[in-house]
C-alpha cells in the first residue's frame, strides 16, 4: 500500500521540479538559490528527511526481501498487499490533475476550474500527438543501451524500473507540463467556449 503511494509522490515531486525548471521565466517569483535557502526552515528539513527516509526503507525493504513462491506457485513478495492497477491509475490522475491545479493557482489566481478543464483536454490532445514519437525515442535509446550491456555482459535488470516509471507516469507527466505552460504562458485563453 505504501509503496504506490510512494511511487506517486515521487513521480508528483520530479514532475513539479522539472518543471520548474523548464518553465523558470513564465513565473512570477524567480527561485534564486538565496531565496530557497532564506526560506528553509525546520519544517521543510524535517520533511525533506522524512521523505527520504522513507525512500531508503522502501528502497532497502524491497531489496532485501526476496520473492516468495504462493500455493499457485507463482513468485510474489511475501505479505505485500497489491492495489489494483486501476486504483494506482485513478489515484495517479487525480494527483497530476491536483497538483496542475494547485501549481496553476499559483502562479495564475485568475483562472477558472472551466478554463483548467479545457486547458487539461488540450494538454491531452497535445501529448497524445506527441507520446506515439516520444515513446520510438525512448525504446531507442534503451535498445541500445541493452545491446551495450548485452556487448559487455552486464545485467539489464536495473533498466526495469526507468521503464517501468516512464511508461506508468510519463503520460501523466506529459499532460501536467503542457497544462501547466499552457496556462502560465498566456495561452490560457486560446479556447472559446
Amino acid at each position: 500500500m505504501l509503496a504506490p503511494a510512494l511511487e506517486i509522490a515521487n513521480a508528483l515531486l520530479v514532475s513539479f521540479l522539472a518543471s520548474e525548471y523548464l518553465l523558470k521565466g513564465h513565473f512570477p517569483v524567480r527561485w534564486e538559490r538565496d531565496r530557497l535557502v532564506a526560506s528553509s526552515n525546520w519544517a521543510q528539513i524535517l520533511g525533506t528527511a522524512a521523505w527520504a527516509t522513507l525512500n531508503i526503507v522502501v528502497f532497502l525493504s524491497k531489496l532485501f526481501s526476496g520473492p516468495v513462491a504462493n500455493v499457485e506457485g507463482e513468485g510474489r513478495e511475501a505479505n505485500q498487499f497489491r492495489l489494483p492497477s486501476q486504483v494506482v491509475l485513478l489515484a495517479a490522475l487525480a494527483s497530476f490533475v491536483g497538483l496542475a491545479w494547485w501549481d496553476v493557482r499559483r502562479a495564475r489566481p485568475d483562472v477558472t476550474p472551466r478554463t483548467f478543464a479545457r486547458q487539461v483536454c488540450v494538454s491531452a490532445l497535445e501529448s497524445l500527438l506527441i507520446l506515439p514519437l516520444a515513446s520510438v525515442a525512448v525504446a531507442l535509446v534503451f535498445l541500445v543501451l541493452v545491446a551495450l550491456l548485452d556487448a559487455v555482459h552486464t545485467s539489464t535488470v536495473w533498466l526495469n524500473n526507468p521503464i517501468y516509471y516512464g511508461v506508468l507516469y510519463g503520460p501523466f507527466s506529459t499532460i501536467y507540463y503542457f497544462t501547466k505552460k499552457r496556462c502560465v504562458s498566456n495561452r490560457g485563453q486560446i479556447l472559446p467556449l
